[in-house]
């Protein structure tokens, strides 16, 4: 009778085992197809990252647009070593007085230049580090928007192309229509045409639609409502932007209507909004407000200068 009851038992204690063994097994299976799962939403979310910021930065580029002011920093040595024969030839008197006015000249120069400048002292030798910072094409309005450097865009929509070639395995996995898929396809041969015929309205109109196309997937593969709010939004300023240079300033106005709507939106749906994130949302409004105003005008000069800063505005949130 024990031993009947014990082999029960072990009975018992063997399913219960192979239970638990199933049950690991199934919660490890279920925690690497998560892993995995977002470790394709990331690559996918990067690579949706990259083609909006190039397709962005070209379309801008059409008017020598950028979304930051270009620094360039250049830095020069001067052995004061290399002056000694000049040196020599002074007296010692007038080496003070050249000490002098060169350290008051040096001091002046710094203020006027904005440059900084790192002194080395080694065995007498005086080495001098200048670091000179310059802004170039600071001011949108002053920009020449009609010398577009059609070469540079030709080899960033080759590089385009080649992602997209990879891109396009990736978004397979999502729940994307092949026709948007294919939509891809052909802007990009579009964009490649208008570059090398060097036409700025039709690469203009390749590039919003592209970027059309990505705010699509984005909303395809965002699990943040927000974000496909402002994708949208963003979308229809830069398609507005787009139709600027061909003047189709009804069109424009529309596209920019829809913008004001979806940011509406967002600022109905945003009351647990931070107050910095709030604040930020609610001057992208009074931007582009300000930006239809122009529109309106039909002024494009001034359209491109509150477009740019809208865009950096817009990306800040």
């Amino acid at each position: 009778m024990k031993r009947g009851k014990w082999k029960k038992y072990l009975i018992i204690a063997g399913i219960a085992i192979v239970v638990i063994i199933i049950a690991i097994v199934g919660i490890r299976k279920i925690m690497n197809n998560n892993t995995k799962e977002s470790s394709i939403n990331k690559k996918i979310n990067n690579e949706l990252d990259y083609l909006g910021t190039t397709t962005l930065s070209m379309i801008n580029s059409l008017n020598n647009l950028n979304l930051e002011d270009v620094v360039k920093v250049r830095q020069t040595s001067t052995n004061s070593g290399d002056n000694s024969q000049n040196n020599a030839n002074s007296s010692s008197g007038d080496e003070g007085k050249n000490n002098s006015k060169t350290s008051d000249s040096q001091q002046q120069e710094d203020s006027s230049s904005n440059s900084k400048t790192d002194e080395t002292s080694s065995t007498g030798t005086d080495t001098k580090n200048t670091k000179s910072f310059s802004l170039d094409d600071n001011s949108i309005l002053l920009r020449d928007n009609t010398n577009v450097d059609w070469s540079a865009l030709e080899s960033e929509a080759e590089n385009l192309f080649t992602a997209w070639s990879t891109i396009i395995l990736d978004l397979n996995s999502l729940s994307i229509s092949n026709e948007d898929i294919l939509a891809y396809n052909s802007n990009l041969d579009s964009l490649l045409k208008a570059l090398k015929d060097n036409d700025k309205a039709n690469s203009a109109i390749s590039l919003a639609n592209l970027y059309s196309l990505n705010s699509k997937y984005i909303n395809e593969s965002s699990k943040n409502d927000e974000s496909k709010k402002l994708a949208y939004i963003k979308s229809n300023v830069i398609f507005a932007y787009s139709l600027v240079t061909a003047e189709k300033w009804e069109q424009v106005n529309q596209l920019l209507d829809q913008a004001e709507k979806g940011l509406l939106d967002v600022i109905n749906t945003s009351g647990n909004t931070e107050e910095r994130k709030q604040t930020k949302i609610n001057k992208s409004y009074v931007m582009l407000k300000e930006l239809i105003k122009t529109s309106n005008e039909k002024n494009a000069e001034i359209f491109y200068l509150k477009y740019i800063n809208l865009i950096k505005e817009l990306n800040n949130i």
